[in-house]
């Protein structure tokens, strides 16, 4: 028996989270998944957590898509970003912002959450979710960066609504993948 031996690559290339070589859509669905409490395998932590603060979230999502839409991840253009609001209402959750945010990601608590459903009330944007330790853990984001409209616009209505639904935490990112405010509102 001979000891074959098969070098491995690992690449440095930020945004590159199944670490193929390259940054593509598919490098956005693996950090969703991450995101989104699963294993994907092949991942990269590394290359996935873009903007190096170690932590996998909407940021990184937006800035893999900023890499490959444009070669880079940021800064795209000068970009000072006011404070996000997001109302949590019986029937869904309204976002207040400027039209700079690219994408957000939030958790709610409550009881029955895994009976909840949520319907994405934005166009041309992808919205997953899924109970992850015991929170509803949703992100929304668009494949290309389109930025969430300025004003105050519905982002999600509820189905079979959790009882007892309250805001646990929330992460913003505008289209430099940089994070913003986000203001956590409950409407009765």
């Amino acid at each position: 028996a001979s000891n074959v031996t098969q070098p491995v690559v690992l690449t440095n290339i930020p945004g590159d989270a199944n670490n193929d070589g390259l940054v593509n859509v598919s490098d956005v669905v693996v950090i969703v998944n991450y995101y989104m409490g699963e294993s994907p395998s092949p991942f990269c932590f590394n290359n996935a957590d873009v903007n190096n603060d170690d932590v996998i979230n909407v940021q990184d999502v937006v800035g893999t898509v900023n890499i490959f839409m444009g070669g880079k991840m940021s800064p795209w253009i000068d970009l000072n970003s006011s404070v996000a609001y997001l109302h949590l209402k019986p029937d869904g959750i309204t976002i207040e912002s400027d039209g700079t945010l690219a994408g957000i990601q939030f958790e709610l608590t409550g009881n029955k959450l895994d009976e909840m459903e949520l319907i994405s009330r934005l166009q041309g944007h992808a919205m997953t979710y899924k109970v992850v330790d015991g929170n509803l853990r949703v992100l929304i984001f668009s494949i290309d960066n389109t930025p969430i409209p300025a004003g105050t616009i519905p982002l999600a209505d509820f189905k079979n609504a959790a009882e007892d639904l309250q805001w646990d935490t929330a992460v913003a990112a505008n289209l430099n993948a940089d994070a913003v405010d986000v203001i956590l509102l409950t409407e009765p």
